[in-house]
């Protein structure tokens, strides 16, 4: 966690954006400083973290630094933060199962016959 107490609103938006990332990574206070400051001089980079690192990257999206991080919440793939961009992407599981595809035919079959009946019933 940044120990860093905002002056200007850039630094409160960087500040409680960069808070952010050790609740899905074991980093450590240095890199959480170095990403502070690497927005803060660089106002159009980016910061990218993926499963294993964290990226500075420039406007052109070259990698400038890379830091080794771990993820600790499997609920995610990454986290991308600029000052511009705030984004956690979460992780999907697909699960495949056997099935025909096909479901509520039976159901429509008895609403229609139901409704056959009653206007039969109605005349």
């Amino acid at each position: 966690m940044l120990n860093t107490k905002p002056k200007t609103y850039n630094e409160l938006l960087i500040t409680s954006r960069i808070n952010v990332i050790p609740r899905h990574y074991s980093i450590t206070n240095l890199q959480l400083e170095k990403a502070f400051n690497f927005l803060m001089e660089n106002p159009d980079g980016t910061i990218m973290l993926s499963k294993d690192r964290m990226d500075f990257l420039d406007t052109k999206g070259s990698v400038i630094e890379s830091h080794p991080v771990i993820l600790n919440n499997s609920k995610i793939n990454g986290i991308t933060i600029s000052k511009k961009e705030f984004y956690i992407s979460e992780a999907y599981t697909y699960v495949s199962g056997s099935g025909s595809g096909y479901s509520g035919g039976s159901s429509n079959n008895n609403n229609n016959n139901n409704n056959n009946n009653n206007n039969n019933n109605n005349n």
